[in-house]
């Protein structure tokens, strides 16, 4: 039943994306993707330097991963690993794994606000307590 609901929501995505035509540079494509998204996960902050920071950037609990990202020829490269671009548009981008063992995943990321991606979630012990919000800049 999952996977029923996980493959229609990413059709219904896909009727809303703008997919990525062969026609459009690799500067166009990079143009588009600085800025906050977010995974099912975590959300990150690609800057235009190629660098990808896992948010809360700021607040009490910042988060330290980073990683790297390229788009040469059309493909978009996270650490160095290729993926097929399917869409990106102003709320989505939409992703293919090219290497085994992850061949053929798709991922999808929202685009978020700053203020979303910098939210903390507050616990004590396992029960929720509160929103920690980052201080805006």
């Amino acid at each position: 039943m999952i996977k029923k609901l996980s493959l229609l929501a990413f059709a219904v995505s896909m009727l809303m994306a703008i997919p990525v035509h062969a026609g459009e540079s690799d500067a166009q494509i990079k143009s588009a993707l600085p800025g906050y998204w977010k995974s099912p996960r975590h959300p990150y902050h690609f800057q235009a330097n190629g660098l990808i920071r896992m948010c809360p950037e700021i607040g009490p609990y910042p988060a330290t991963t980073t990683n790297t990202w390229d788009v040469r020829k059309g493909i978009f490269y996270q650490n160095g690993g290729p993926h097929k671009i399917l869409a990106i548009n102003e709320r989505q981008f939409v992703y293919q794994e090219m290497d085994e063992p992850y061949a053929g995943t798709v991922y999808i990321l929202y685009r978020i606000s700053r203020q979303e991606a910098n939210q903390q979630l507050c616990l004590v012990g396992l029960e929720e307590v509160g929103r920690c919000l980052a201080p805006s800049r």
